[in-house]
């Protein structure tokens, strides 16, 4: 097998602290060798799928084609992999493309402690969610879905604040949420981006009591296949630029709509879990990833598989 020595890009330096993602990425990514960009990929062996990653029995990274993952059990190294198929989907951030990566929050990186007082963004952009008030501050749940912690809200004050921005989705829109509702109360939001003029909303939220959950867009909206509350769902949402919508939960079930794009507008009031002015979202949130662009399929499957076998839930 041939070996290179690979430099590291500009987003692999962007990537999440080895603090955070608990290794370094492996030594190796040339070639057919890597798939996340080295031989122990994320801290383990095989790929997502492989023998000692996630749970499969093949070899296959996340657009790599052997011997690296995101979850083996061991052998990690110091330098990252190379971009592109070598590498997985972009190369970059733990095998997610950091290109349009606007947020992305994980229960097993960027916390300190419980309960919680910010919960580090793992993306580039740095949003990341915080709660100034100690009444208000979610807590940590260990080992509780996947082998993973999960950030738990109690559905009466608990929630977190985003930073100001958000403001350009005109290259589309890509979400994915990881969680448990442990309630069917109306009004509840799960992600909420809203800016100072009329119609600039961009939320997942739970119109009414009992209903299902619903993607709004400006004042257009539509709903998601329904979830129940006693088991983890994988929720997703690919919104084309021009507002063709497709919502799916645990990736197979889908439902489509035209919806109004999202304005290009600075949002103000962002938040994880719910605004103050609406009733909090009950229940654990496991991991969010929002891009400010329509992910192609290759990129939209390859983010669902990684949730899904991650946190082996969802399918």
């Amino acid at each position: 097998m041939i070996m290179g020595m690979l430099a590291i890009s500009a987003c692999s330096l962007l990537a999440p602290s080895e603090e955070e993602l608990g290794h370094a990425y492996g030594a190796k990514g040339t070639g057919a060798s890597a798939g996340l960009g080295g031989t122990a990929g994320l801290g383990g062996t095989a790929g997502l799928g492989g023998t000692a990653g996630l749970g499969g029995t093949t070899d296959s990274g996340l657009g790599g084609t052997t011997d690296s993952g995101l979850g083996g059990a061991s052998d990690s190294g110091a330098t990252g992999g190379s971009s592109g198929s070598d590498a997985g989907v972009d190369g970059s951030a733990g095998g997610l493309s950091t290109v349009g990566l606007l947020l992305w929050l994980r229960a097993d990186a960027g916390i300190a402690g419980s309960p919680i007082s910010e919960w580090k963004d793992q993306s580039p952009a740095g949003n990341h969610a915080v709660q100034l008030s100690p009444l208000r501050h979610p807590t940590l749940v260990p080992s509780a879905l996947g082998g993973l912690p999960v950030v738990e809200f109690d559905g009466v004050q608990q929630f977190f604040d985003l930073p100001t921005g958000f403001s350009d989705f005109s290259n589309g829109l890509s979400a994915f949420v990881v969680l448990q509702p442990a309630s069917a109360a109306a009004g509840v939001s799960v992600i909420h981006l809203d800016g100072p003029v009329a119609n600039s909303t961009i939320a997942i939220r739970r119109a009414t009591a009992n209903g299902p959950f619903k993607y709004q867009s400006n004042d257009s909206n539509m709903n998601l296949p329904d979830v129940g509350t006693s088991t983890a769902h994988l929720m997703e949402i690919l919104q084309q630029p021009g507002g063709s919508t497709i919502a799916r939960v645990d990736g197979k079930n889908s439902l489509s709509a035209s919806l109004m794009p999202p304005l290009v507008v600075s949002r103000d009031t962002n938040t994880i879990a719910g605004p103050s002015s609406i009733e909090p979202f009950h229940g654990r949130i496991a991991e969010v990833i929002l891009y400010a662009r329509a992910l192609p399929d290759s990129e939209r499957v390859a983010v669902e598989t990684y949730l899904q076998q991650k946190w082996n839930c969802c399918l």
